[in-house]
């Protein structure tokens, strides 16, 4: 199961790069580069926490619920209306709240926040002129492929869990 997890990360970051138009740090001023920049930034602490079960959660719980601050960054550096701005701000406390459940009461719903944002972001493709589709796309793999991994290592965590008590 272990093997299967971080397969699916590589397959959701994989997808994920198709879709990246340009190297990030050539775009510096564009929120949504700094989302790729994040992410490629958090793969080696997830990497080296994977036999750290808490740290693991607590990475993926800290990811899960700061991945709107992108959406809310680009509406305010390419000035969204204010109604996108609420949108994105619910969303920030929407998907902290799933995080929180995932981090307090169980594991699962970290899966559900992963997949719940990967539909945020499918939503948000060719709807908004503030987030670019390719951002959409990619960020949209790189949620459903951390929710297969997530989905994938609850059983490990579980089992863990499990050994602790």
């Amino acid at each position: 199961m272990t093997a299967l997890a971080w397969i699916a990360i590589v397959v959701g970051s994989f997808v994920a790069v198709t879709f990246i138009p340009d190297w990030p740090w050539r775009h510096l001023g564009d929120p949504s580069h700094w989302g790729v920049i994040g992410y490629v930034a958090f793969l080696p602490l997830l990497v080296v926490s994977r036999n750290r079960t808490r740290r693991e959660q607590s990475l993926l719980v800290s990811f899960l619920a700061a991945m709107p601050l992108i959406y809310i960054a680009n509406a305010l550096v390419f000035d969204a209306s204010p109604t996108w701005l609420l949108i994105q701000g619910a969303g920030l406390l929407l998907f902290a709240a799933i995080a929180l459940l995932g981090w307090r009461v169980a594991y699962g719903f970290i899966v559900v926040g992963l997949v719940g944002h990967g539909i945020w972001d499918l939503v948000h493709h060719g709807r908004t002129s503030f987030v670019p589709d390719w951002y959409t796309l990619a960020c949209g793999a790189v949620d459903f492929g951390l929710a297969a991994f997530v989905a994938l290592r609850l059983h490990t965590w579980k089992a863990r869990a499990a050994a602790r008590d």
